[in-house]
This record gives C-alpha cells, sequence and structure tokens, in this order.
C-alpha cells in the first residue's frame, strides 16, 4: 500500500513545528501549533502576511506568528501594538 504523500504547505507546517520544538496540530479553525497556551500559525505563502490576516489571528487568540516571506509594514505596527511575536523564518521580526 502506497503512502499517501501530503501537501507542501502541511509539511512545512509540520517541519516549522518540530524546529520550534511544539506539537504540530493543524486542522480547520485550530492553530497550526500549540505548546501550553501559546497557539503558534505558519504561513507558507508567496507573499507577505497583511494586517487583515493579523487582526483575524489575534482575535482567535493566536499571538505567535511565523511566515517564510515576512509581513507588510502595517502587519509589523499592528503586531507591535497589541503585543503578537512575528517571526521570518528563524528571525524575530517584534
Amino acid at each position: 500500500m502506497a503512502k499517501k504523500s501530503r501537501s507542501t504547505w502541511y509539511r512545512y507546517e509540520e517541519r516549522t513545528a518540530k524546529r520550534r520544538r511544539v506539537k504540530h496540530k493543524g486542522g480547520p479553525g485550530k492553530p497550526d501549533a500549540q505548546k501550553g497556551r501559546k497557539k503558534e500559525e505558519y504561513k507558507d505563502w508567496n507573499r507577505p502576511v497583511y494586517k487583515s490576516v493579523l487582526v483575524k489571528l489575534y482575535r482567535k487568540g493566536i499571538k505567535n506568528v511565523v511566515a517564510k516571506k515576512g509581513f507588510t509594514k502595517p502587519a509589523e505596527e499592528y503586531a507591535r501594538i497589541k503585543g503578537m511575536r512575528l517571526y521570518r523564518g528563524r528571525k524575530r521580526i517584534s
């Protein structure tokens, strides 16, 4: 029986969660990973994450966001005001 292959974004989430030493959860309406009470979201996009995405994540209670391509300036300002932690790859932005 052949092993079912997963999509690239799902593998990115699993790999990033393992690298950050948190438990990968995933699924619709859930954070991508969680360690204790800290919820994390991973974005494997080809463009920077924009402010409206961070607003939705903040409302869900997700304060740590890791994005492959970074964030827009308004998104970084919003995160600074709300106390969110933003990461581009492994480097912390705010």
